[in-house]
């Protein structure tokens, strides 16, 4: 018998579940139309079926194929950093050790995201592919103790159902899903299975058969709400694993994170899952498996019509399927050929056109038209044309990204720092970070994220960066040295070094030399240039130091200078001390 908290849960549990049917027929109609492999909503699947034989043209699910490679390439671009970490206090990101950790943190998270044995990028795939058609997606995220590396699982949303909060935040999940016997053993071992699930292991043992299936129910909730059930919960999210066949709890733990990751695309006041482009597209896309299907049926029937003979007697009604005959009862005349084809009109040239702007507009609800970089039929646009076309190509497809990069790239980073953190598998932080971390009571990492447009972005700006200072160089070469000189004054070379290097141009850290370094290396380069400034000065004037040195007793004896007692003669050119030769040399030349 379930305690009184986990029977609660299970209420819980099952009332989303039947609160969801009007979602559930719309997600139904979009998968049947878009995305065949995840229905099964309202349906029943079995495996093995052909999902797609319903369906007469493929241009939906490649409009919606499209949309969601796009997803993946603007949020997670291969082969770049497409996040990295900041500190929170912008002042710590000027200290050289504080970005060589932030560098290592994220390559760190990079590996370990795009370890193989993670499977992240399939995953998230799928993720997409339900994002775009459904407006809703989740995966599981977490870490694999006996292999030590991360792991990701996309849940369907077929069995997928959200908890939100006040503001509309998904902030709690519960999963419905029938396993098997061995997978139960397997997942939570022997000791906590049911006890009608371990008599039915007794009797698989002598029967040889570990297949049998139980529904079970995964409850993840914020410890305020398993609190309200009446559960007693030590960490930020309660976990609940319940056989919903057997009415028996399996395991209750909870969570240090919430480790699902649960993007929408778009939403609508007061409801609590996303709308997606799919739903903008499927009015059409219905229209167009329907006109599709005419005219493959009109196609067949004017390569093979049907056709129609005498007979004795009509037998049945007319047959006017493809290669159909009709027999008619009627003598048969000597000029008439015995079989005729039956000629039900030729197919419109304007049908062709119209399925053609069908298309397009389901191409269109997927931002296929946004989302079209100048391509080779634009081969007669100038450079200028081209930079234009791609600055209008950011500003329009920017916002397509931006409103899902919040609920997708920014929950799955931040829950793999925490799981990596959790697990020992990040370096230690600088003094200067544990510091801040303390005065403000908060974790003091935050991260930028990367996108094609945004980079495009950032380079474009570098450029407009360059191109301003040649400008202002090329107008001061015009008005002589001194102008140029003083131009030039006016900026700073290593704010241009690291912060277009840096910040625009995305260069590591590690490719700059550490400040304190880059200091010492100038002071070391003036010291080295002082000294050779004065060797050079000793040499100059050595000679006429020399010659003075001579001169100076014998204008004494002559009595043609006044040499008192106080004063020495002047010592031998080597032993003059620079101050003095300087001197000398002003007034020799």
């Amino acid at each position: 018998m379930l305690p009184q908290s986990q029977q609660a849960a299970l209420r819980f549990a099952l009332k989303a579940r039947s609160s969801r049917q009007n979602w559930d027929t719309l997600f139904e109609r979009l998968a049947l139309m878009f995305l065949p492999n995840r229905s099964g909503f309202t349906s029943e699947r079995t495996d093995g079926e052909d999902l797609e034989d319903h369906l007469n043209s493929s241009a939906p699910a490649l409009a919606r194929r499209g949309l969601a490679s796009a997803v993946s390439t603007m949020l997670r671009p291969a082969g770049r950093h497409w996040f990295r970490g900041s500190v929170k206090f912008h002042a710590l990101n000027a200290d050289a050790s504080v970005r060589l950790w932030l560098d290592q943190v994220t390559q760190i998270m990079f590996d370990a995201m795009y370890d193989p044995r993670a499977r992240m990028e399939p995953n998230l795939a799928m993720c997409d592919d339900d994002l775009v058609t459904f407006g809703n997606g989740c995966v599981r995220m977490g870490w694999d103790i006996r292999g030590s590396h991360l792991r990701f699982r996309t849940r369907s949303m077929t069995n997928t159902y959200y908890v939100v909060d006040a503001s509309g935040q998904v902030v709690g999940l519960i999963t419905f899903e029938m396993w098997t016997l061995r997978q139960l053993i397997e997942r939570f071992g022997k000791d906590k299975l049911t006890k009608q699930m371990k008599r039915d292991l007794d009797q698989s043992n002598r029967e040889n058969g570990m297949d049998k299936e139980y529904e079970l129910v995964h409850i993840v909730v914020p410890v305020s709400d398993a609190k309200a059930m009446g559960m007693t919960v030590r960490k930020p999210w309660s976990s609940l694993w319940m056989s919903v066949t057997c009415k028996e709890s399996l395991e209750a733990k909870g969570f240090d994170y919430f480790p699902y990751l649960t993007p929408r695309w778009d939403l609508s006041t007061g409801e609590t899952y996303g709308r997606s482009p799919a739903m903008v597209a499927l009015k059409d896309a219905q229209l167009l498996q329907a006109m599709t299907e005419t005219v493959i049926d009109a196609g067949e029937k004017a390569l093979n019509p049907p056709t129609w003979g005498y007979g004795d007697a009509i037998s049945g009604l007319l047959d006017l399927s493809a290669g159909g005959f009709t027999p008619v009862e009627a003598s048969f005349p000597g000029n008439q050929a015995p079989i005729n084809p039956i000629q039900l009109g030729t197919l419109p040239r304007e049908i062709f056109e119209f399925i053609s702007v069908v298309e397009e507009r389901i191409y269109s609800a997927f931002y296929r038209d946004i989302l079209e970089l100048p391509s080779a039929r634009d081969k007669d646009l100038t450079a200028t044309e081209i930079n234009a076309r791609l600055d209008q190509y950011m500003r329009q497809a920017a916002p397509v990204f931006s409103r899902i990069e919040h609920s997708y790239n920014a929950p799955l980073v931040e829950t793999v720092y925490k799981i990596l953190e959790m697990n020992g598998q990040l370096p230690q932080k600088p003094d200067m970070i544990q510091m801040a971390e303390e005065y403000s009571g908060e974790d003091a990492i935050e991260f930028e994220y990367e996108s094609p447009i945004k980079t495009a972005r950032d380079k474009a700006e570098a450029m407009k960066i360059f191109e301003g200072m040649q400008m202002l160089a090329g107008g001061a070469a015009t008005m002589g040295e001194q102008a140029v000189m003083a131009v030039a004054e006016n900026f700073n070379p290593d704010a241009f070094a690291r912060g277009v290097g840096g910040m625009k141009l995305d260069l590591p850290e590690w490719l700059f030399t550490p400040m304190e370094e880059m200091i010492a290396m100038r002071q070391q380069r003036m010291q080295a240039a002082e000294a050779q400034m004065q060797a050079d000065m000793i040499q100059k004037v050595a000679p006429g130091a020399a010659q003075l040195g001579k001169l100076v007793p014998e204008a004494a004896k002559a009595g043609l200078i006044d040499q008192g007692p106080d004063q020495a003669l002047l010592p031998a050119p080597e032993g003059i001390p620079f101050e003095d030769i300087e001197g000398l040399a002003g007034e020799i030349l």
